[in-house]
């Protein structure tokens, strides 16, 4: 996952990015002090444990995160992160590409 997000940003610099997931073990601190991304989600998602996480160098750009009762048979509650809306964005600007890079082998780094 670093070299997909390694290569974003040798790309684009500026991107924002969001990663999501259900994530039972997973070293969350690298991101957080080698990219600088916010942890987002503060609740337990699934029982008593936070599992389903989202981290952002954005997060400024959304509003905060709702844990809400689970859809259908999920044994995982849902995150809501909605975008802020601000009437005085410049309409003029490019709109943000989205990268979905699951299921990328580890050698293709085109994006």
């Amino acid at each position: 996952m670093s070299s997909c997000i390694d290569s974003i940003f040798q790309k684009q610099p500026d991107a924002g990015i969001l990663i999501m997931g259900d994530f039972n073990r997973f070293n969350d601190r690298f991101f957080i002090s080698h990219y600088g991304f916010k942890y987002v989600v503060s609740g337990a998602t699934r029982h008593c444990a936070t599992l389903d996480k989202i981290f952002t160098n954005v997060s400024e750009l959304y509003k905060d995160v709702k844990i809400l009762d689970p859809i259908g048979t999920s044994d995982h509650n849902m995150v809501l992160y909605r975008a802020a809306c601000n009437s005085n964005l410049d309409m003029g600007k490019p709109r943000p590409r989205i990268t979905d890079v699951r299921g990328r082998q580890s050698g293709n780094s085109s994006l």
